[in-house]
This record gives structure tokens, C-alpha cells and sequence, in this order.
């Protein structure tokens, strides 16, 4: 399951950087379902939904983001949370 999940992850962050959020999204999606526990993937998923015009799902991605974080005492990660949904 992890490397699937990580091979969705790459997929989707390629198609990020080629401005198809749309289509990348999906991938994040099934990716965290495969690993829920990556912290990593379940940020990138609300930058997707935010590059996709998603705003309402983006901001609460971030905040249940930013718990994750805290909760893992990933500060940086939480700044970068906190940062996108108040954005």
C-alpha cells in the first residue's frame, strides 16, 4: 500500500506542477485513503483543492492539517498549515 500510495503522491504533485489540479486531487485523495497516516499528503491535498478553486474544502484540509501536525509536534508543518487556511 505505501509504495501505491506514493506513487499516486508523485503523480499528482506532477500534475500540480503542470496546473491540473483537477485531476490531481483524486490521486491525493486515494493516496492518503492507502496511507492515512502521512502527514505529507493529507497538506498537498489542500494545496491541491486550493489550486482548484476549492476553497472551503482547502481551508478545512489545512486546519485538520495544522492538528495533525501539532499533534506530531511538526511545527513547521503546522506554521504552513495555519498559514494556507487563514489564506
Amino acid at each position: 500500500k505505501g509504495a501505491q500510495a506514493q506513487e499516486l503522491f508523485d503523480e499528482a504533485t506532477r500534475l500540480m506542477r503542470e496546473g491540473r489540479a483537477r485531476e490531481a486531487c483524486p490521486k491525493l485523495e486515494e493516496s492518503i485513503e492507502l496511507a492515512p497516516g502521512a502527514l505529507g499528503g493529507k497538506l498537498k491535498l489542500a494545496e491541491c483543492y486550493e489550486q482548484a478553486g476549492r476553497l472551503p474544502c482547502a481551508r478545512a484540509t489545512y486546519l485538520q492539517g495544522e492538528t495533525a501536525a501539532r499533534r506530531a509536534g511538526q511545527p513547521d508543518r503546522e506554521t504552513w498549515a495555519s498559514a494556507g487556511a487563514a489564506a
